[in-house]
């Protein structure tokens, strides 16, 4: 069943909140990966969160956007599309809070700007999520679980998601695989519960939320999905992200410490 007619049998919208961050060089296959998607779909918000980019990211992103929407000729009339700027750099889960705490529909999916998971996953996570009790839940995706890696990641990239991982497992313990995959499908009422009480603002969010989700007793499914890395014009910097990303999970190894979670 296609997405547009698994949103129209269950009567319920879907948004996709996409941050960015210095994507210049990304823009045109970005833009063209999701408008080609887009076409002729409905129920669909596109949300695109621009954490204080210093290369006019945004200002371009929309410039490009509304010139293939009218060179779409009324294909991308039922799609809305907006735009949300934080004036300061918060973190790549700062500007996906916003995104999914101003996201106005009924499921909401957070990506990557560069779509390296394809955009087909969202009708299987989707099915997934409508089948759990109350239909509410979080699906995310997994580089582990039969997934598909059309192109590997770069040595030093693999070796920093390792480390990442062990050190995940030894300070916060969740019965995930693949915490950061950046590919995550909500329900509202969920986002409501966990995320305007998420603190961590850096890479290690994922793993705050999904610490959050097992402590409300939220379920969580772990996908397989198909996914294409391409590092070329990777924003990370693998010197200098990863002491972030330990820092972040030793607050949070903290925070349940002291039994304030949440």
């Amino acid at each position: 069943m296609a997405l547009e007619q698994l949103l129209a049998q269950h009567n319920t919208t879907l948004s996709i909140v996409v941050p960015l961050y210095n994507e210049t060089p990304r823009i045109d296959h970005s833009i063209d990966t999701i408008l080609n998607f887009l076409k002729n779909k409905e129920r669909i918000e596109l949300l695109y969160v621009d954490d204080g980019s210093t290369d006019n990211s945004l200002h371009t992103l929309q410039n490009k956007i509304d010139k293939h929407v009218v060179n779409l000729n009324g294909q991308l009339s039922n799609i809305k599309i907006n735009f949300l700027r934080l004036e300061k750099n918060q973190g790549k889960g700062g500007a996906i809070k916003t995104g999914v705490l101003h996201a106005s529909n009924d499921y909401i999916l957070y990506t990557d700007f560069d779509f390296a998971i394809s955009l087909n996953e969202i009708e299987k996570f989707l099915h997934e999520v409508l089948n759990l009790p109350q239909k509410k839940g979080i699906v995310i995706a997994s580089r582990k679980e039969d997934s598909s890696i059309l192109k590997n990641q770069s040595l030093p990239r693999k070796i920093m998601g390792r480390v990442f991982n062990f050190m995940m497992k030894c300070l916060v313990s969740l019965p995930v695989k693949d915490t950061q995959c950046g590919f995550k499908l909500f329900d509202k009422k969920t986002t409501k519960e966990i995320f305007p009480h998420l603190k961590i603002s850096g890479f290690a969010f994922d793993v705050e939320i999904l610490k959050l989700a097992y402590h409300l007793k939220i379920p969580v499914i772990e996908k397989g999905v198909e996914i294409f890395f391409d590092d070329q014009y990777s924003t990370i910097n693998i010197f200098v992200d990863p002491l972030k990303m330990l820092f972040d999970l030793f607050k949070l190894r903290v925070s349940i410490w002291k039994n304030s979670f949440h």
